[in-house]
């Protein structure tokens, strides 16, 4: 089995570097990821989110942001919102499911933008850009994968 495993990545190499040097080589861009995981429900980022991203995957689960949220701790909004660390501890790391996910995030609307949540966090998360992330690439997982089913 080795030598027909190696015999088909030395074919494979051969035909790639043939078709880069005759220019027949497609990279297919921003098209071919569609393509290709569009139907997984895998959006591409945008710069400025994938700038961001090192900086909202840093949150410890601390909890620190829900103590001081007056959203999460007064307002009739509550009842849906998780609170912010359940925005950057699990909808960021769910993000092939943000279609179904970002529904939990929507209440984020309600958020009064004191930065309370923002002030006090050890790892100085950017929250509220990353809730106006996941609430733009909820509705566009939304319009991409019109037939996920989402929670009522």
């Amino acid at each position: 089995m080795r030598p027909k495993a190696v015999a088909l990545l030395g074919s494979n190499f051969v035909m790639h570097v043939l078709s880069r040097a005759t220019f027949t080589y497609d990279r297919g861009g921003l098209a071919r990821f569609r393509d290709n995981f569009d139907p997984q429900g895998l959006l591409p980022l945008p710069p400025q989110a994938r700038d961001l991203l090192p900086a909202w995957q840093r949150c410890t689960a601390c909890g620190l942001c829900d103590l001081v949220c007056p959203t999460l701790l007064g307002n009739i909004a509550a009842q849906r919102f998780a609170g912010p660390q359940a925005v950057a501890s699990g909808l960021l790391r769910n993000l092939p499911d943000l279609a179904i996910t970002s529904a939990d995030a929507e209440p984020l609307y309600a958020c009064d933008g004191c930065h309370a949540c923002e002030d006090i966090c050890p790892q100085s998360i950017p929250l509220r850009d990353l809730a106006a992330f996941l609430i733009e690439a909820g509705q566009e997982a939304r319009q991409a994968n019109p037939g996920k089913a989402l929670p009522a």
